[in-house]
């Protein structure tokens, strides 16, 4: 548990200004993950705070158990292309 709270502490000192800040935010806030299962958690409440920071969140996970960051640049580009090319997307993946 304290792992997973030293890994999220930089993701929410780095984003949570931005998240805060009314007046310069935007409202949709776009976010992708790159990681495995601890990524998934660290991410599991961010629908809600945005939610109630009155935005949107549009959240893209990329999980691929054991792969290097290269197979996970390679299928972001294809993705970002075409959402719609099988070759772009993961188990996990949402747009």
């Amino acid at each position: 548990m304290l792992r997973r709270a030293i890994l999220l502490l930089p993701f929410l000192i780095l984003c949570a200004p931005q998240l805060l800040a009314e007046e310069t935010a935007p409202s949709t806030v776009k976010l992708l993950t790159v990681g495995n299962s601890f990524s998934a958690n660290a991410t599991k409440h961010l629908p809600g705070l945005a939610k109630a920071g009155g935005k949107t969140l549009i959240h893209t996970p990329l999980v691929i158990g054991g792969a290097s960051m290269q197979v996970h640049l390679d299928k972001a580009k294809l993705h970002e292309a075409n959402p719609k090319d099988p070759k772009g997307s993961t188990p996990t993946s949402a747009a």
